[in-house]
């Protein structure tokens, strides 16, 4: 199994090798996001980001072997990427990396798995790497200044900031103490088993701040949803 993926071979069966390489891509984009949560980015454990991680390197991989012979469909697969680029909002470059490098590793491994396997070692160790670059002064100093300034993702303007979402059912925002100017919006919904829920959406300036207020509440006994994102 291990040759029929490392390398083509001219008795393999195309399929059995998609077969292989199906799981495995999912495996790769899942390791890559949840290394990632791990530096801060807590938005990418949530389960839509969990299974897009999955989702994007099989899709780039199946399209990568559709088009591998026909040079016509490619350009049209291409242009069709592109309009769902466009059409998507995203809200930060370093998100927008992401789901670059998801959609890369499933073009690499319908090149080649040394590829794929290379770029998402490349990708797991970023955040070993800052994190190690945080225990030095010199680095951690620049960052704080740089967060001060409005450098850095912690600060609200047209982008940036913490969003957290609260949803449960029969809870009433005055009873959460929310921090002055965090409320954003506040809306309804109905519930898998068709019942009313509150949904109410913060946003905050600071990360440690989101996370404080979230360890503080994550208990309550009507709330049945947490999310938090650095936007």
């Amino acid at each position: 199994m291990i040759n029929l993926l490392l390398r083509e071979q001219p008795h393999a069966d195309p399929l059995i090798n998609l077969l292989c390489l199906i799981p495995l891509g999912a495996l790769l984009g899942i390791a890559i996001s949840l290394s990632h949560s791990f530096s801060g980015n807590i938005w990418l454990r949530q389960r839509n980001y969990m299974m897009l991680s999955m989702i994007l390197p099989v899709v780039a991989l199946v399209i990568t072997k559709a088009i591998s012979s026909n040079i016509f469909l490619s350009l049209g697969m291409i242009g069709a990427l592109s309009i769902i680029r466009y059409r998507a909002p995203i809200k930060s470059p370093y998100e927008l990396g992401l789901l670059f490098s998801f959609i890369t590793i499933g073009i690499s491994l319908g090149v080649d798995i040394r590829y794929a396997f290379l770029l998402t070692l490349f990708l797991i160790s970023i955040p070993f790497l800052f994190y190690l670059l945080d225990r030095f002064p010199v680095f951690r100093s620049y960052w704080e200044q740089n967060k001060k300034r409005g450098g850095g993702v912690h600060h609200i303007d047209d982008e940036g900031g913490v969003e957290l979402i609260i949803q449960g059912e029969g809870i009433a925002p005055e009873e959460l103490n929310i921090p002055e100017n965090a409320l954003s919006t506040i809306s309804n919904t109905l519930s898998e088993n068709r019942k009313n829920q509150l949904v109410i959406t913060l946003l905050f300036s600071e990360l440690k701040t989101a996370n404080s207020f979230r360890r503080k509440i994550e208990h309550h006994k009507n709330i049945t949803y947490i999310s938090m994102r650095v936007l």
